[in-house]
């Protein structure tokens, strides 16, 4: 990962709330250091599980003007996924994701 690809990253995780960085020590050697893999949901969480592991999540700078926390609808079980940037007012007060204008102008596109 180069110089830019970092910056890229830490502006990504300020944008989104996160406001500190813990970075493990490495070991002193000329081998590369491999991150250990990421953590991955058990395949028996459903959708419903992990929306309740979130609760009233306070990560994102949305979190202090928020209403609600707008997860996700339609079949857990779709083979396309549509997500979108940030949830709008109207998505706020349903707590549905893309039922605002831009969600019915997905709707016409599609």
């Amino acid at each position: 990962m180069d110089r830019h690809e970092i910056i890229q990253q830490l502006e990504f995780f300020r944008d989104i709330g996160i406001e500190s960085v813990r970075l493990r020590e490495s070991q002193q050697s000329s081998e590369p250091v491999s991150a250990p893999a990421p953590e991955v949901a058990p395949s028996t969480d459903t959708l419903e599980g992990i929306r309740a592991d979130i609760g009233d999540c306070q990560r994102c700078k949305l979190a202090p003007t928020r209403t609600t926390i707008v997860f996700g609808s339609g079949n857990p079980n779709a083979e396309i996924v549509f997500v979108g940037e940030a949830p709008g007012y109207e998505e706020d007060q349903l707590g549905l994701p893309l039922v605002g204008e831009a969600g019915r102008l997905l709707t016409k596109i599609i």
